[in-house]
This record gives C-alpha cells, sequence and structure tokens, in this order.
C-alpha cells in the first residue's frame, strides 16, 4: 500500500508447472517484470520473464529459489551473493484470492534477511480459460474391480477426463484412459497397492490433477 493509501496493481500471467514431484517442487514463471517478487516495482536485472524454483514448507511458506547467480536487485552484486532465494507466508482465502504475508523476505547472502522488496497483499487469480480440476476423488472395490468416482465444479462441462494410475509411490503415473463420465472402472492384472488421480482434458489441454487416492487390491 503507498503512503497515500491507493494500492500498486499490476496484471501478469503465471506459468505454473511440476518440477518433481516426489519433492513438491514447482516452477513459477511471470510475464511481466518478475511480478512475483517484485511487489515494490524495484530494479531487477535481467528485468524481464524469470523462472523461480519453489516449494511450500509446512502448507504455508513459500520458498523460492532463482534461477541463476547473476540475477540481482543491485547493479554492484558479486556473482554468488545475489542469487535471489524468498520465503513467505502463503494462505488460500478463497477459490480466486491468495494472501501473501510477511515478505517477501530475502535470505540470500547479500540481502542478510531483509525485506527488500516491500509487501505483498492480495494476489487474485483469474481461472478465465481453465480447465475445472476434478475433485472428491473415491476409489472403492467391487468384486475384481476398482471403481473411481469424481466431481467437478462447472456445470455442463464439455470435455474428457483422463485417469491415471502408479503402483509404487516413487514410481510415475501412466495413462490408464479417457471418459466424458464422472465415474471409471479399472481392473488391475496384480495384486498390491494401486494410487489413482485424475485430469479434466479438452483441446490438448489438461486440468491440474485431483487428489490421489490409494487402494489395495489382492
Amino acid at each position: 500500500v503507498q503512503p497515500s493509501g491507493t494500492y500498486l496493481e499490476r496484471t501478469a500471467n503465471w506459468e505454473i508447472t511440476f518440477k518433481d514431484e516426489a519433492q513438491a517442487s514447482v516452477l513459477i514463471s511471470s510475464n511481466q517484470f518478475n511480478f512475483l517478487f517484485n511487489p515494490g516495482f524495484g530494479y531487477i536485472v535481467p528485468n524481464d520473464t524469470v523462472t523461480w524454483e519453489c516449494s511450500l514448507g509446512g502448507g504455508s511458506v513459500l520458498i523460492c529459489l532463482g534461477p541463476t547467480n547473476s540475477l540481482t536487485y543491485t547493479l554492484n552484486c558479486p556473482s554468488g551473493s545475489c542469487r535471489l532465494h524468498v520465503m513467505m507466508e502463503a494462505s488460500i482465502e478463497s477459490d480466486s484470492r491468495i494472501r501473501f504475508s510477511l515478505g517477501p523476505l530475502d535470505t540470500s547472502l547479500a540481502g542478510a534477511g531483509q525485506n527488500t522488496f516491500g509487501m505483498f497483499n492480495i494476489i487474485e487469480l483469474s481461472r478465465a480459460g481453465l480447465l475445472p480440476t476434478p475433485k472428491y476423488l473415491i476409489t472403492e472395490r467391487s468384486f475384481e474391480k476398482v471403481n473411481l468416482t469424481w466431481s467437478v465444479d462447472e456445470e455442463g462441462y464439455e470435455g474428457e477426463f483422463e485417469i491415471q494410475r502408479k503402483k509404487n509411490l516413487l514410481d510415475l503415473y501412466t495413462v490408464l484412459g479417457t471418459t466424458f463420465d464422472t465415474s471409471f472402472s479399472d481392473q488391475p492384472a496384480d495384486p498390491g497397492d494401486y494410487w489413482y488421480r485424475v485430469f479434466s482434458i479438452r483441446d490438448e489441454k489438461k486440468s491440474t490433477g485431483s487428489n490421489v487416492r490409494k487402494i489395495s487390491y489382492d
């Protein structure tokens, strides 16, 4: 918030991709001048799209590392001392609002734990054009089958769902098939534990995944 009481506002497109599922790391890129960690409109070199490697600790602390040692917020920063390493508290207020507080706090060697970027308040998320995320995935055994059911918030959703499965916790998921329904039946060939999740797909686009369900099949 400015001393005058006005708000600094900016619109940006975020691209969020998973890097390492086992470590829950994500890559966050913004197309608007390092928007995520430059709320004070300060000087950052280069002042263009930057991708941050982030992870969520304890369900509420977002920790992100800048991509290179040369990404700095001063002109005279020695290499290796100014790689941006920031952390802040994140909380979800609603489906379209995320609050970042207590930061971003710069924890790089040069920053020495100072809040050099000012304060982020509310991020307004526009979900226009995004596919609905399947939710409330349930798995149940029925004789030799595993039955899956789920739901989506978008009424009259016209698209398919992609069902994925893996047999071991650290394995990658494989695609079982697709369906236009909010249900699917699987018949595993071997006994054991299985993990399932579901995505919405349409026109080569894919939603974020549903909750994951584990079931023992014997």
